[in-house]
C-alpha cells in the first residue's frame, strides 16, 4: 500500500510545477500535448468498450435462449442485466462529458480546441 502510494505521490509531483506556475500553464506545449494525446486514447477506448458491453449482452442473450437447464439460463440473465447496466453507465458517462464539453466549449473530436482558445481566441 505504501509503494503504491508513494508512486502515486512521485507521479502527481511532475504535475507540481504546472501549479506553482499556473499563469505559465497555457503556454505549455507539453500540456496541450498530452491532453491531446489522452483524449484521442479514450476517444479510441470508449466505441472499443461500448463494442464489448454489446457483445457481452448479446452472448447473455443467446445462452438465455438456447439454454436447456435452469442454471444456464440464470447466468445468461444475470450477462444480459450486467451487460445492459455497463452499456447504461457508459452511455451514461460518454453523455455527461460530451455535455460538458459543449457547454464548455472543448472540441468533441479529440483535440483541446478549448485550451486553445484560452491561449489565442483567434483561433477559434
Amino acid at each position: 500500500m505504501l509503494k503504491k502510494f508513494s508512486v502515486l505521490v512521485l507521479g502527481l509531483s511532475v504535475f507540481a510545477p504546472m501549479f506553482a506556475f499556473a499563469q505559465n500553464v497555457a503556454n505549455d506545449k507539453f500540456l496541450i500535448g498530452m491532453t491531446n494525446v489522452v483524449a484521442k486514447v479514450l476517444g479510441a477506448l470508449v466505441p472499443i468498450i461500448i463494442g464489448l458491453a454489446i457483445v457481452y449482452f448479446m452472448w447473455g442473450v443467446v445462452s438465455y435462449i438456447t439454454s436447456k437447464s435452469e442454471e444456464t439460463k440464470k447466468e445468461g440473465k444475470n450477462r444480459i442485466i450486467y451487460g445492459f447496466i455497463a452499456l447504461f453507465i457508459i452511455t451514461s458517462f460518454w453523455g455527461v462529458i460530451k455535455f460538458m464539453g459543449s457547454t464548455t466549449g472543448i472540441n468533441q473530436t479529440g483535440g483541446a480546441t478549448g485550451v486553445n482558445c484560452l491561449i489565442d481566441p483567434s483561433q477559434c
